[in-house]
């Protein structure tokens, strides 16, 4: 039996794809930001014990470095920051993404 690269899919006929990550490389990102972004919520959720994703997802902190907010109002406005982590967390992260581009 050969098996086939791409075997075509059995309901449409085509190949099948899967969804590719986008890394901060393919985007707008700000890398700087994204790292300090990072071990900022690594550090946090060490220190309350937590997975980092509760913190904020990887989404969450890869659309603040591509939008590079500097108010509360713009922090709100990203993936996966409600009015919790907003109050929690906003001042904090907004302070290190001005840091980070300086």
């Amino acid at each position: 039996m050969r098996l086939r690269d791409n075997p075509p899919d059995p309901v449409k006929g085509q190949k099948t794809t899967r969804p590719t990550r986008t890394g901060p490389e393919e985007t707008n990102c700000n890398a700087k930001v994204l790292s300090a972004l990072k071990a900022a919520r690594l550090e946090l959720a060490r220190e309350k014990g937590q997975p980092a994703f509760v913190i904020f997802t990887d989404k969450s902190l890869m659309d603040m470095a591509v939008s590079l907010p500097s108010t509360l109002e713009q922090m709100s406005e990203i993936h996966g920051v409600g009015d919790k982590k907003l109050s929690l967390y906003g001042k904090s992260f907004l302070d290190i993404i001005e840091q980070a581009q300086n």
